[in-house]
């Protein structure tokens, strides 16, 4: 949570300054991953992808039955969505099976419903959540938005400030709402995920 506007001492400051370093880290280390994924992601995600997506849940789940051992993180990825700290869980999850029976049996439960393999639907299935957590999670983002705005307005007029002190504040400030900003999915795959958020509701809802 972004720290309310800091004022007054200089003591205040230095203690504000040390908050807004904390915040801003956290989210800099969230957001990690979600600048490698998104610098892979090529093409738009297709309304065909999401509907494929959903229908693959249920017999990846057989198979999570299955192999409850090996696939436990991979339950936990879909059983826990939306979670936007967590950009990439599908893909960690598979990148784990590589050496296990269980990526076999996820091969085939997968390839019934047109993906080559575990990889290619972890990749989907990662664009998916991230774009399903946009969604779900947008009124948080714009009230993290406001505050950090507030914060930056508190900064300019507080007469008590050192010119140093407001730049290195602002420049904090402005770097954690690039980073925010740069949390969202793109806008082409929100656009495909929207209309089918019941049915992914229902399908996360349905994980063992």
């Amino acid at each position: 949570m972004v720290p309310r506007p800091v004022a007054c001492g200089r003591d205040d400051v230095v203690s504000g300054r040390l908050a807004l370093s904390r915040v801003l880290l956290a989210i800099l280390v969230a957001t990690a991953a979600a600048l490698c994924f998104a610098a892979v992601a090529k093409a738009d995600l297709a309304a065909d992808q999401v509907e494929r997506f959903i229908a693959s849940v249920a017999p990846v789940t057989a198979v999570i039955r299955d192999h409850p051992q090996d696939l436990d993180a991979l339950s936990e990825a879909i059983r826990r969505a939306p979670q936007p700290h967590r950009l990439a869980p599908f893909a960690a999850a598979v990148k784990q099976l590589r050496s296990t029976p269980a990526h076999a049996a996820l091969k085939n439960a997968v390839a019934g419903r047109g993906f080559a393999d575990p990889e290619e639907w972890a990749e989907v299935a990662d664009r998916i959540t991230r774009a399903y957590a946009t969604l779900h999670l947008s009124g948080q983002r714009d009230a993290l938005m406001r505050r950090l705005d507030q914060a930056r307005r508190a900064v300019e007029n507080n007469p008590r400030l050192s010119a140093s002190d407001k730049e290195a504040l602002l420049a904090e400030l402005s770097a954690g709402a690039m980073i925010v900003d740069r949390l969202q999915a793109p806008e082409a795959d929100t656009r495909a995920v929207e209309p089918y958020l019941d049915r992914l509701r229902e399908a996360f809802s349905n994980a063992p």
